[in-house]
């Protein structure tokens, strides 16, 4: 039975075909039919790639029934967090990459079966950021979704460029240039800024561009015991005084009418209160499903310092935590998932206009940040309190 969810946690992981691998085998005498929960949160494009490829699953596998469960993203967590305990919980869930090794040595989470895919097998398919977010103590408990970038890309939208004199759509080759022009898309009403030109105030913009500006200035924001972060360094200061001139010098956005609460990036930006939002490739897509008829773009946004972008990328979604306790039952044969990568890049792109995580997918592979997880809000509250003082 393992291998069954474990080839639905792969074909959904993969966002592959599934109608082409071979059907399973029936289940044993008195059986019956196989349900199975797939638990994720509520994200529209997700769900669409999630609820084809699952309807093609069951098509090739008719014993087997997927109820897919979605919640919004903190309940999402809360549901996690206490039927985890209560061992209630789905028999595969999409988590993010930093939960993964806590709920596996808690032994809540299944080991992927190497007759599936082993370790040394999916390193050939993703890249080592995303994958190892699933790989816990020498065991792979799963598959990643996406490789989700938070940096260099911004959503822009053209109505909101019209008699402001600056070219569409932006071509930014500097963070001068970039600054200069955006401050001309803001827009007040007296004091009140109404418009923002360039809203980067949130929960990936302000914790991601911290840790850029870091990086390209030679910098890191690891002590010098390697397990704890520092940010009392003059690169961390000087990225940190670059955010305050956008705000307090060049007027970009208002932090304290533009924030992750009020009028958050992507919020704010599809509510037409936006013209310009630092953002990562995730708000494309997403918007593509949940604003269909709203024009916008999708653009490039320069280095903060240099000219070679230097970044860490966060542990996203995938497919993991099938639940320990199954009852052994009849095996799938998993088929040859021959041009996975097309596949999967096809598919996943088109719906979610995430980095699907897949070598040869673009960019180059990054290594973790480390064991740790990067607690974002003691960044992002850092950055603000600069930002307001």
């Amino acid at each position: 039975m393992q291998r069954k969810i474990f080839a639905l946690l792969i074909v959904i992981a993969l966002l592959a075909a599934a109608c082409g691998a071979p059907a399973a085998a029936p289940g044993g005498a008195g059986e019956g039919k196989i349900t199975l929960r797939l638990w994720s949160h509520q994200n529209p494009s997700f769900i669409q790639a999630n609820e084809t490829v699952i309807a093609k699953f069951m098509e090739a596998n008719p014993d087997i029934e997927v109820k897919y469960e979605q919640f919004e993203y903190d309940q999402f967590i809360q549901a996690l967090q206490t039927s985890m305990q209560a061992g209630t919980e789905a028999d595969v869930i999409e988590m993010f990459g930093t939960w993964v090794c806590s709920y596996a040595r808690g032994g809540r989470l299944a080991e992927t079966p190497l007759d599936v895919m082993s370790y040394a097998e999916a390193q050939e398919l993703f890249f080592e950021a995303p994958l190892n977010g699933y790989y816990c103590d020498g065991k792979l408990y799963g598959l990643p979704n996406e490789f989700n970038l938070e940096v260099g890309g911004a959503l822009v939208n053209p109505a909101l460029f019209e008699g402001k004199d600056v070219p569409y759509p932006p071509v930014w080759n500097t963070m001068d240039e970039l600054r200069e022009q955006a401050s001309r898309l803001s827009e007040f009403d007296g004091d009140i800024m109404v418009r923002a030109g360039f809203h980067f105030i949130g929960g990936d913009g302000l914790p991601f561009l911290l840790l850029e500006g870091i990086l390209e200035q030679g910098g890191s924001y690891f002590a010098e015991d390697g397990k704890h972060f520092t940010f009392d360094t003059p690169e961390a200061i000087a990225t940190i005084q670059l955010m305050m001139d956008m705000v307090q010098k060049d007027k970009l956005v208002d932090p304290v009418l533009f924030n992750a609460e009020s009028n958050p990036p992507y919020d704010g930006f599809f509510a037409g209160v936006v013209a310009a939002s630092f953002i990562g490739s995730w708000a494309a897509g997403q918007g593509l499903v949940n604003y269909p008829d709203f024009k916008f773009d999708y653009v490039n946004t320069p280095v903060l310092f240099g000219t070679e972008r230097k970044y860490r990328r966060r542990l996203r979604l995938g497919q993991g935590g099938l639940r320990q306790q199954q009852t052994p039952g009849s095996r799938l044969e998993v088929g040859p998932l021959h041009d996975r990568r097309a596949r999967e890049r096809h598919h996943f792109q088109r719906r979610d206009r995430h980095d699907p995580g897949l070598e040869g997918a673009g960019g180059e592979s990054a290594a973790c940040v480390g064991k740790g997880a990067l607690d974002r809000t003691d960044l992002q509250a850092a950055a603000l309190w600069a930002l307001h003082r």
